[in-house]
Formats: structure tokens, C-alpha cells, sequence
């Protein structure tokens, strides 16, 4: 009778040890707010699915906690923020800036974290990117670069718009002048309206949902695409990739395409407690077999090529560990570029 007891007792000890973890997750999040970091404006495409992980997560997180948006323009200030300040207990996640495990692998200045130290959650989407030039430009196509001067804006130096235009420029002879400080997708907007700016690199996503005529060539045309592969939406146009000559120029491409493939994942700070950790990927999970959330994501565009945490950790794990001989090369040239 006694040894029946003892079984019963253990037996009861190994079904509370799950519930009473998932009861600890809840107790933390009820009623409490998850602030989710955005490494770039409001009105790109990091804030649109921030957006929409705000409105759909919270439901699949156990306490069911409120969702708000922490606008920090600026990939390397806001992963710095996320690994050094930003409280460590689940409270606060983030977009992961695409270019933050490049940067990492160059040992680039002001960079004060360790991507792979970061949870990640999950990938919501990998979008190319997209060189846009107005009408209004004295040259239109890349050849034309070649013999004349436009003006192409982006935030900073650390951003793939500076990086890929700075190697467009070095390896094809173009003359596309980069103009820093603009904040996102909306401020470069304006600068080109205004005439200011003659194009812009952003992703094909925000390019077609906020401008779907520059997509058809008109008022502005899509001259080329950085990606590995050419968004089906846009196919004949050039990925970076397709303009390489030499086998070196080309694996500089891809180190610098690979951003794009991770452009849009969620990450939790390295010091989150594992059992919040695994919450948070269930979530995501969760959300991402959900048809309203992948109906969200149709609507606006997104392709269905979201990943789970493990896909998407091997995605940043592989671009965090970019040989030697390639960053060694890619810093080489943006060292020099103006």
C-alpha cells in the first residue's frame, strides 16, 4: 500500500512540473504588456508586421498580455538597446534588423551584441529588396549610372541600401551618390516627391503596398532586386546576384542577399528565461497555422515563406558565420565607399 502511494505521489509530481511551468509563464503575462522593439519607422514594412504580430500573437501567449510597438530607428542602435538595456524577462522582444548577423561577422564599429545569443521566436517573411528610380532622374536604368549621377537615400552606413549601392557602385561603375539620415520607408518617400532623391533601395513589399504604380513603371521603375532568387512578382527584373562576373563579385552578392532572406523575424533578448522563450515560440507558431493571421499576411503581401525558430536560427547562424575571405573583401570596398 505504501509503495502505491509513493507511485501515485510521483506520478502527481511529474504532471504538475508542466502545468505549474505554463501557470508561471501565465501568472507573468496576464495582465501585463509585451513591447515589441522596431529597428526602423512606423510606416515600413518592420512596423506593418509588428502591426500585425501586436494583433494576432497575444491570444496564443498564455495570460494573454497586451502587445505595443517601441519605434527605435536603426539596426545597430536597437539590437544594442535589445542585448544591453532592454529588460531581459520576456517583456520586451524585437524585429531582428536583417543586416545586425553581417555586421556582426565584419566585427563592424558599434557593435556591442551577439546575435547568436538572441532567442529567436520565429520568421515571419524573407522579402527582397528593391533599387526604385523615379522619372524624374537623369539616368533610369543601371547602365545609364554608369555615365550619371543620381541620388539614392537610406538611414546609415550600416543599412543594406548604403552596403548594396556602395558595391553596385564599386563592381559595376555606377555613380549613385548615398545620402544618409533618412529615417525609413516613408521619409525617402517624401525626398523623392519632393526631388530631392532620385530612387531609393527598400523592400519589393513596401515598395508595392504603399506604391503599386512604381511597380508597373510608373512615375518610378524597379531597376533592380536583391535577393537570391527573383521575386515572382517582378521576374524580369535583375537580382544583384545575376550581375556578378567573376565568382568573387558573386559570393560578395550573395553575403549581401542573405539579409533579405531573414528580413523579417522575431527574436527575444539573450537573458529571457527559457520556459518564456518556449512560450513565445509556441505562440508564434501557433499564430502562423492561424488563417486569419496568414490572411493578414496575403493582404498585404507578404510571401508564404515564413519559419519556424529552428529554420530561422540556422538562417542567422549560417550569415553570422560568412567566411573570413568575404567579409574580409566586402569591408575592403565599403571602407571606401562615400
Amino acid at each position: 500500500m505504501k509503495r502505491f502511494g509513493f507511485a501515485v505521489l510521483a506520478l502527481a509530481a511529474l504532471a504538475a512540473g508542466p502545468v505549474s511551468a505554463q501557470d508561471a509563464v501565465e501568472k507573468f503575462y496576464k495582465g501585463n504588456t509585451i513591447t515589441i522593439n522596431v529597428p526602423s519607422s512606423a510606416g515600413g514594412t518592420y512596423g506593418l508586421a509588428a502591426q500585425l504580430l501586436s494583433q494576432h500573437m497575444p491570444k496564443h501567449i498564455p495570460g494573454k498580455p497586451n502587445m505595443v510597438l517601441q519605434i527605435m530607428p536603426g539596426g545597430v542602435k536597437a539590437t544594442n538597446y535589445m542585448a544591453n538595456v532592454a529588460a531581459q524577462d520576456g517583456s520586451v522582444i524585437n524585429l531582428l534588423s536583417q543586416s545586425m548577423p553581417d555586421l556582426q561577422a565584419s566585427k563592424a564599429k558599434g557593435v556591442q551584441f551577439d546575435v547568436l545569443k538572441f532567442h529567436p521566436i520565429g520568421l515571419i517573411a524573407g522579402l527582397n529588396g528593391a533599387f526604385v528610380v523615379d522619372d524624374r532622374a537623369p539616368a533610369k536604368t543601371i547602365e545609364d549610372m554608369k555615365t550619371k549621377v543620381i541620388l539614392a537615400g537610406t538611414r546609415e552606413r550600416s543599412d543594406y541600401g548604403f552596403q548594396t549601392v556602395a558595391m553596385l557602385n564599386h563592381f559595376m561603375g555606377t555613380k549613385v551618390k548615398i545620402i544618409l539620415g533618412y529615417d525609413g520607408g516613408a521619409e525617402t518617400d517624401l525626398a523623392m516627391e519632393r526631388g530631392e532623391l532620385h530612387g531609393k533601395l527598400s523592400s519589393w513589399l513596401s515598395i508595392k503596398e504603399r506604391h503599386p504604380q512604381w511597380g508597373r513603371g510608373e512615375g518610378a521603375k524597379v531597376v533592380l532586386q536583391i535577393g537570391t532568387e527573383r521575386d515572382p512578382d517582378i521576374p524580369n527584373v535583375p537580382t544583384l546576384v545575376d550581375l556578378a562576373k567573376t565568382d568573387e563579385q558573386k559570393k560578395i552578392f550573395i553575403f549581401l542577399a542573405g539579409n533579405n532572406s531573414i528580413a523579417r523575424g522575431l527574436t527575444a533578448p539573450p537573458g529571457v528565461p527559457a520556459d518564456r522563450v518556449n512560450a513565445l515560440r509556441k505562440a508564434f507558431d501557433d499564430m502562423i497555422k492561424e488563417g486569419p493571421f496568414v490572411a493578414d499576411l496575403k493582404k498585404h503581401g507578404f510571401p508564404m515563406n515564413h519559419k519556424d525558430w529552428k529554420g530561422y536560427a540556422q538562417m542567422i547562424k549560417e550569415l553570422a558565420g560568412t567566411p573570413p575571405e568575404i567579409i574580409a573583401m566586402s569591408e575592403q570596398i565599403l571602407s571606401k565607399a562615400r
